[in-house]
This record gives C-alpha cells, structure tokens and sequence, in this order.
C-alpha cells in the first residue's frame, strides 16, 4: 500500500514533484524545493546562507562539502520541505555596487522566497520556518520581526555581536596561533580590535571605511550597524532554536552561543543546543585551523538535522 502523503496517494499534492527547480525574486535567483519522497507533513523551511557569496547548496572546502543540501536531504526524510537558493551576491556579484546593503544581501531576496512558499499550492496551509546559519543566524532575528507569520527560527552558529567584533576575534585567534615575535603578534592582535571599533562607529554612506576593510562599502557596513540581533531577539515573541557546535573556530561558543543564553534563557518558546565535536558547518571537526578543517570531505551531523526536525515538529504543533 502506499505511504500517507506519497505520490500517487490520496493525500499527495497534486503535480508537486519532490525535487523542483525554481526561481526566486526579480533577479530569478536559482533555487531547489526538496519535498519529500513519501509523507508531507504542513511544514516548510527556508534555509539561510552565512556571509559571502553561497550557492544554494552552501558549497565549500576542498572536497566541495555541500551542508546546506545535506539539510535538504535529511529533512525531507524527516517529512519536511525545504526551499534553498544562490545567494544574488553569488548569483549576480555584478549588482553589488557601492550602495548595496542588507536588504540587497539578505532581505529583499528572504522576502521573495518566503512569499514563493507560500505561492505553493501544497504549502499555501503550512507552518514556515527559516533557518539562518552564521551571518544568516545573526540577520534571523530581523527577518523572524519582518515576518511575524513565521512559526519559528533556527539559528545554526549565529551570533548576537557585531559582526566586525566577530571578525576581531577570528583575526586574533589566527595572530595568536601563529609562530612570530610577541612584540608583532600584540601589535597585529591592536590593530585588529582598533579597526573593529572604528567599523562600528560608521553610520552613513558617505563614511570611510578602515582599509582593512576595504573589500565592504561605507552603505553596507551602515547597514550592518543598524542591525541589532541582540535587542530585536529579545522582543520577539516567535519560537526560536539556537544550535553551536563547540569546535566552531568563527562564531565561538563563549561569548557568541553564550551571549545568546544570557540574553535569552527562560523565553518562552527559545531552546539552546550544544554540540560537542562539531565545528562552524555543523561536521565533525578534525581540529585543524578554520579554514582547513573545512576541507575534508565532511556531511552535516545527522544528530543536528534530526534535532532540526523534531523541533519543528513539535514547534509547528
């Protein structure tokens, strides 16, 4: 006999294949809706790159590791559907001119996919969540208080802090770790702190960035500051999920998934997970610098997807 809610059934969704090529937002931004194979149950999740420019498959290391896919896969088989997507600073790095912001980043293009799910006709009645990781778990606050209609937020390694504090420490680290003059190694580590604090003070286009961070313009890092995870989070009434890996070498344990309980702790509807072994792409960790232990070939923790599931689950009701 046939599975509840697979093809063919009563239950399915008529013409809604499992896996689906679309197109997201004006700038027609590449795109997959994972549903699954057999049972669907009336939830949906959208998934939510980390800063730079991601594939939908969140793409990265050597071998071509692929976490966000491997979430697709392993929701699915949970009942759950996914919509992924090319991040349009990837799909389209020619758009991002001098004034691009937040909203070109991340808003504008969350907005569209959002509104995509619920243009399904087999999704029209469901429960959606967005799952952010990294940079995209720092904006989930901001997107959870732009879309109350939003059942809840998973935040895979995000943080409450600025993001330039972030970048500070991942820098101090990488001075602290490396085989030169103490006297050279306090200089750098200043300097690092010192451009931080000169970052966050930008609040207009027409400022001038630090040219150690010249890569990012006056209007985006305006942007970045006008952000406040922490404070908005704090105000929000919709469930939310906060998953750290304690091997992250990115966004850390303490003070980043620490400050994250501190604001945090007893809100209703808010859970805290920890991971021990697992680093900032939620794999295990084989205890190399950041960037190399990216590279092995690696797949997302099957304890975290299956955490993921049950959460919405329970959360959807």
């Amino acid at each position: 006999p046939a599975t509840s809610g697979a093809e063919g059934s009563p239950s399915a969704a008529p013409s809604a294949p499992a896996t689906q090529e679309v197109e997201v937002g004006p700038h027609k931004l590449p795109g997959t809706l994972r549903r699954p194979d057999g049972e669907r149950r009336p939830i949906a999740v959208l998934l939510v790159w980390g800063s730079g420019p991601h594939d939908r498959d969140s793409t990265i290391g050597k071998a071509g590791n692929k976490g966000f896919k491997d979430i697709a896969e392993g929701l699915a088989a949970e009942g759950i559907t996914s919509l992924r997507f090319d991040k349009r600073s990837k799909a389209h790095p020619e758009l991002f001119t001098e004034d691009y912001t937040l909203d070109d980043e991340y808003f504008e293009d969350v907005d569209a996919a959002l509104k995509l799910l619920h243009s399904e006709p087999d999704l029209a009645q469901a429960k959606l969540f967005v799952a952010g990781h990294s940079q995209g778990g720092m904006v989930l606050p901001e997107i959870l208080k732009r879309h109350p209609d939003v059942a809840g937020g998973i935040s895979l390694a995000g943080t409450p802090r600025s993001l330039f504090d972030i970048i500070a420490d991942q820098q101090v680290a990488a001075f602290d770790a490396m085989q030169i003059d103490e006297k050279q190694k306090q200089a750098r580590m200043k300097l690092a702190r010192q451009t931080a604090e000169l970052a966050k003070k930008i609040d207009s286009p027409e400022d001038t960035v630090p040219m150690q961070l010249s890569g990012m313009s006056a209007s985006y890092v305006a942007s970045l500051n006008a952000l406040d995870a922490a404070g908005t989070a704090k105000q929000l009434h919709t469930p939310m999920l906060f998953l750290q890996g304690e091997k992250d070498q990115q966004v850390f344990p303490d003070p980043d998934f620490a400050e994250w309980k501190r604001l945090l702790q007893g809100h209703e509807g808010v859970e805290f997970r920890p991971y021990p072994g697992l680093n900032h792409f939620f794999w295990t960790s084989q205890d190399l610098p950041p960037r190399e232990d990216l590279d092995a070939p690696a797949h997302v923790s099957s304890e975290v997807i299956q955490d993921m599931a049950e959460w919405m689950h329970r959360t959807a009701g």
